[in-house]
């Protein structure tokens, strides 16, 4: 593999001491050899940095700075890399020991191919459901419009922001990306929290890009309790934000066709805080929910749950 593409790996990490081996030692693993990997530790309090010195090989590169949350530590990890292909991976996952092969394959057999992402074991701690993401996103992804290009590989030719509307079925730690294409798209979003990896995909397939996937299994991926990814009032908050990015982006692009692929993630999304706000207690915040969800047509789901809340809200107070 000396002679093959490096692959800049990028692996931001925060407070993950007890999990972090595991996805450090997913890379060291794989069977494609030609790769730099690049920790970022955002400041982290626990024994991120103990775990991060036990590997010495010399291919590993770690960087530490205080907390600036994880876009800013993306684009600053991306800056320090020399690759012409980048890679993401989570520290609470681990891809398989085929990953990189499999997709470098793909991607030096098709030049035409910007971004490729593949399949992924997902494990929710948090609620204890387990699936495959692809099953898990079948709906969505039925929607795309495909043109075979190998075997297990797919080049997606239409629908991208109609099934992307539905639900996300990119998980963030199975993609490479050409570093041409990724300094074309620009820098992940800095005002976002979470939802950054939604946006981006969102501004990549604006900007043309063209988007492949392999139905093989890369990664297992883990949510813990806790993780950016569980439900929470912040996690939905920073969704509507991603979302308006989305919106401003189209809008921009002249791309107002556009814009109606979004309504239904920021119904969801409203609909979500209505339940949240409601079992916070927050009857204010609930009423607001509710009447932003309708905006996106109507919906008895909304006006059920507006009721369980009010419920809610009134067992919080007592």
């Amino acid at each position: 593999m000396s002679n093959s593409p490096l692959v800049s790996v990028i692996l931001p990490t925060y407070n993950r001491a007890e999990l972090l081996s595991k996805s450090i030692e997913s890379v060291l693993s794989q069977t494609y050899t030609n790769w730099e990997l690049i920790i970022w530790n955002d400041g982290s309090l626990d024994d991120t940095d103990k775990v991060i010195n036990s590997f010495k090989d010399k291919r590993i590169y770690s960087y530490y700075d205080k907390n600036h949350g994880l876009s800013c530590v993306l684009n600053a990890a991306i800056k320090r890399s020399r690759g012409d292909y980048i890679a993401f991976l989570d520290d609470d996952d681990q891809w398989t020991g085929n990953k990189l092969s499999h997709q470098m394959h793909l991607l030096l057999a098709n030049p035409q191919v910007d971004v490729v992402f593949g399949n992924f074991l997902n494990i929710n701690l948090a609620t204890g459901e387990n699936g495959f993401g692809f099953n898990q996103n079948r709906y969505s992804m039925s929607l795309l419009e495909n043109e075979n290009i190998s075997a297990d590989a797919f080049l997606i030719t239409g629908n991208f922001f109609e099934s992307i509307g539905i639900s996300n079925f990119i998980a963030f730690d199975t993609v490479v990306i050409r570093r041409d294409f990724a300094d074309k798209v620009g820098d992940f979003n800095e005002n976002l929290r979470n939802s950054m990896d939604y946006e981006y995909w969102w501004r990549s397939a604006l900007v043309g890009g063209r988007l492949a996937y392999i139905n093989t299994v890369v990664l297992t991926r883990i949510k813990p309790p806790g993780s950016l990814s569980s439900s929470g009032i912040l996690t939905y908050e920073n969704k509507i934000k991603g979302l308006d990015f989305c919106l401003q982006a189209s809008l921009a692009a002249d791309r107002k066709d556009l814009v109606h692929y979004l309504d239904r993630p920021y119904a969801g999304a409203w609909q979500n805080l209505i339940r949240l706000y409601g079992s916070s207690g927050d009857r204010q915040a609930t009423l607001k929910a509710f009447f932003q969800s309708m905006r996106y047509g109507f919906n008895l789901s909304s006006i059920r749950l507006l009721f369980e809340s009010i419920h809610m809200s009134k067992v919080v107070e007592d």
